[in-house]
């Protein structure tokens, strides 16, 4: 119980005017107050804003290639049928010095000054004569995606660069490489008989496609480090581009970059990187071409 003393000053209390908390001296306003609990830290001690890396645009693979769909047996997959000038200004050079070493077949000889697999290439007519260069998601047992391929034809070298547009497509692709390769004589690869032959093989193993080339392969990386060896740091294809067919690439994809650009590509359908893959192929193609006449044209 209240006594009556107590009860008097609670009345006096609550009848006296609230007194207003004078303003602290000296402070800005723009000065957060100080948090005792969290106080204010200094900028070295705060957390830097998380910067987004840019998204790249998104590119259909219809804008990316310009192709058409194949179909056989095994299902579908996109064809791309190239000139050089699709991937190099200077073709017109290229096209008449190989047309005029090769073109007419005059170069059929069995020149013992050369090496036993350059004999057998110059012995076959150049129509007959397939260039060849694979891009593979990994380095073994893993699928192939893009198989580029080029000829000499009436009107000059062209490409046909054979893509698979998801993991199933790796069949048909391979049903058709293995058809196609029948109408040629000779196969010219760089490094091919460690690499793109026996991968080839493997994933039409797998896929349960026949694949039985038997006929001649000439290895570009063997013939350019006989020749080379002594004078560049490396037989890499394209140190031998820059340095010996001197021409540097521009807007290329780093090798080491193809498995996980194409993985991207299968999961989101940007065909952002996609473009870069078949110019980095096709190039590989032509610089084999031109390394080649740069053996040749050594050796007389």
């Amino acid at each position: 119980m209240l006594s009556d003393e107590v009860r008097e000053r609670l009345k006096r209390l609550n009848r006296a005017p609230l007194r207003e908390r004078p303003a602290p001296a000296n402070r800005s306003a723009d000065v957060p107050k100080e948090n005792k609990r969290f106080p204010v830290l200094p900028n070295i001690f705060r957390k830097p804003p998380v910067i987004k890396a840019a998204l790249p645009p998104f590119i259909d693979l219809s804008e990316a290639v310009s192709g058409e769909e194949m179909r056989n047996q095994r299902g579908g997959f996109l064809v791309a049928d190239m000139e050089i000038v699709d991937f190099i200004n200077d073709h017109g050079s290229l096209n008449s010095e190989y047309a005029g070493f090769f073109g007419d077949g005059s170069t059929l000889h069995d020149d013992e000054s050369l090496s036993s697999s350059l004999r057998a290439f110059l012995r076959t007519h150049p129509s007959r004569v397939l260039y060849l260069d694979i891009e593979t998601t990994g380095l073994s047992a893993t699928p192939l995606f893009l198989v580029g391929m080029m000829s000499l034809q009436e009107d000059g070298l062209r490409l046909r660069q054979l893509f698979a547009r998801e993991y199933r497509e790796e069949a048909p692709l391979l049903e058709h490489l293995s058809n196609f390769m029948r109408d040629f004589d000779c196969l010219v690869t760089f490094n091919g008989k460690s690499f793109d032959i026996p991968f080839i093989r493997g994933r039409a193993s797998a896929n349960r496609v026949r694949f039985d080339w038997n006929r001649h392969h000439l290895d570009l990386l063997h013939e350019s480090r006989r020749r080379y060896r002594r004078e560049l740091e490396n037989c890499k294809l394209q140190t031998l581009e820059a340095e010996i067919c001197g021409r540097r690439r521009t807007g290329d994809i780093p090798g080491d970059q193809i498995p996980d650009a194409y993985h991207s590509f299968v999961r989101t359908g940007n065909a952002y990187r996609i473009r870069s893959i078949m110019y980095h192929n096709g190039l590989d193609l032509i610089t084999m071409a031109e390394l080649l006449l740069n053996i040749l044209f050594r050796e007389e």
